[in-house]
């Protein structure tokens, strides 16, 4: 009697395992939260920005700066030049006015 009883209660348990793990994977797959969020990159309706530009020499002529940091101190992000001096920043929040810091050659920032 008593392992009849000890039987049905592994079996309950079981059951209720089995019920919980398909709950929780039904929930997971039925889930699709809205990107409603101003800084998701795949929301829609975002209004990130891209900063991209060249450092060139100042002289003729122009030739690219490779290696050169490019700070962009409201979203605290820090970029390198490539071979030809092309840099990009990429989701930024369009704020007022732009200013970006370069940290070699003795260029303090531009105003854009």
């Amino acid at each position: 009697m008593n392992n009849i009883r000890h039987r049905k209660n592994y079996i309950i348990k079981d059951v209720i395992r089995a019920g919980l793990f398909v709950l929780i994977i039904i929930l997971f797959f039925s889930c699709n939260a809205p990107q409603n969020n101003p800084l998701d990159p795949e929301n829609p309706d975002n209004n990130l920005g891209t900063i991209q530009g060249v450092v060139q020499t100042f002289s003729l002529p122009f030739t690219g700066i490779p290696d050169v940091s490019i700070y962009w101190p409201k979203a605290n992000k820090l970029v390198k030049s490539d071979a030809n001096g092309k840099f990009v920043i990429k989701k930024i929040l369009p704020e007022g006015k732009k200013e970006v810091a370069f940290e070699e050659f003795n260029l303090r920032h531009g105003v854009y």
